[in-house]
C-alpha cells in the first residue's frame, strides 16, 4: 500500500512539473570541452542517455564508473551518452573529465539554460530517450550498469522491432 502511495506521489510530482517519461525531449545546443556545438536531435535516431551532473557532486563522481560501463556496452551506431554539466566553467568540468576518464562525451552548459529547460532540481538526473525523441525513463542515482543497460536494451530491441514492421 505504501509503495502505490508513493508511485502515485511521484506520478502526481512529474504531471504537476509538467515535465517526464512520455514526453517530447526538448532539443538544445551546447558546445563540447573543445567549443564544438552539439545539439540533441542531431541523435535521434539512436538511443540517447542524456545526464545532468555537477563535478562538486558526490553521487555524480560515484557513478561515473557506473556510466563508463554502460557506454562501452553499446554501439555508437545506435548508442549515445551524453553528460551536461550544470552551472560551471569549461575549465572546471575538463579537469573532471580528465581526472575520471570519461568514454562519452560531455557538454558544457555554463549558463545553466538546458538545465531550466529539462527542470532539473537535482543532479545526477538522468533521461533515457527513445530512437524518437521521446523521454522514456527517468533514472535515480541508485540504480546500477545492469538496471541502466536492461532499460537501453529495452529500448533498442523496440527501435529494432519498429524497423521491422516498416518492411
Amino acid at each position: 500500500m505504501n509503495k502505490i502511495i508513493l508511485v502515485t506521489v511521484f506520478f502526481f510530482i512529474l504531471i504537476g512539473n509538467g515535465f517526464g517519461a512520455g514526453m517530447a525531449a526538448p532539443d538544445f545546443t551546447l558546445n563540447d570541452l573543445g567549443g564544438n556545438p552539439h545539439s540533441l536531435k542531431k541523435y535521434f535516431g539512436k538511443v540517447v542517455l542524456l545526464e545532468f551532473f555537477a563535478t562538486w557532486c558526490t553521487g555524480c563522481q560515484k557513478e561515473v564508473n557506473v556510466l563508463k560501463q554502460v557506454n562501452s556496452m553499446f554501439s555508437p551506431a545506435t548508442f549515445k551518452m551524453i553528460s551536461i554539466s550544470n552551472r560551471e566553467k569549461v575549465e572546471t568540468v575538463q579537469a573532471f573529465v580528465e581526472k575520471y576518464n570519461l568514454n562519452y562525451l560531455t557538454l558544457v552548459n555554463e549558463d545553466g539554460n538546458v538545465g531550466k529547460l529539462y527542470r532539473i532540481e537535482a543532479v545526477p538526473t538522468i533521461f533515457l530517450i527513445d530512437k524518437k525523441g521521446m523521454i522514456r525513463n527517468l533514472i535515480d542515482d541508485t540504480a546500477t550498469a545492469c538496471d541502466i543497460v536492461e532499460k537501453v536494451k529495452k529500448l533498442l530491441a523496440e527501435a529494432e522491432e519498429e524497423e521491422d514492421l516498416e518492411f
